[in-house]
């Protein structure tokens, strides 16, 4: 089956995800992981700018929000990738790809749903088990510093402490589903069926 076509745009953000090849570990603990993160977010906003939303990183993928206002997110996923995988072959002394295949985004064009994809992001570690609290889990864009926000161009939407209870709130299993199935297309999209029971949740 052919690669769907990815689609470059600069009018709304992409929900971007990557998994290590064959869904290993890093091979690193996470703390380093997360250090070498952040040096490649500063890595590639320096080659290829772009602005943050929502990151979240488990133990064999990442979530990613992210606007691109120069249509560039090409770039700078690749510089991006580049960075990581090659610090932590290089620490661990993996020969093996760290990620397997090509990143997949997603535009999410539909605002009415934004706020349920920043909880779709920041909830992976609670749906892990890892955590019952967003807030406690150290590696997700919620713990940069002032100083990290303006090195890395981190931009939410909105402000986090006045969207606590709705961030931490618990998506249903029905919604947490049409979550996950809308951001497996090219563009964020929800069936007439799904639609009535999302906007029960919105």
């Amino acid at each position: 089956m052919p690669r769907k076509k990815r689609v470059f745009q600069h009018h709304y953000p992409y929900h971007v995800t990557r998994r290590t090849n064959n869904r290993d570990w890093f091979n690193l603990p996470l703390f380093e992981v997360w250090d070498l993160i952040k040096d490649s977010f500063k890595y590639a906003q320096d080659n290829a700018p772009v602005v943050i939303h929502a990151f979240v990183l488990m133990d064999n993928h990442y979530h990613l929000l992210i606007s691109t206002p120069k249509c560039n997110l090409h770039h700078f996923m690749m510089y991006f990738n580049r960075r990581i995988s090659r610090e932590i072959n290089r620490r661990s002394k993996r020969e093996n790809h760290c990620f397997a295949n090509e990143y997949k985004a997603t535009i999410v064009d539909d605002q009415r749903y934004l706020r349920s994809v920043y909880r779709y992001i920041y909830q992976n570690p609670i749906r892990a088990k890892i955590t019952d609290d967003i807030f406690s889990y150290p590696y997700s864009s919620l713990h940069f510093s002032s100083y990290e926000a303006k090195l890395f161009n981190f931009k939410p939407h909105f402000h986090f402490a006045k969207e606590k209870a709705n961030i931490e709130k618990r998506f249903s299993c029905d919604m947490e589903r049409i979550i996950r199935l809308g951001l497996r297309r090219n563009r964020f999209q929800i069936s007439e069926k799904n639609r009535s029971i999302a906007s029960r949740y919105l």
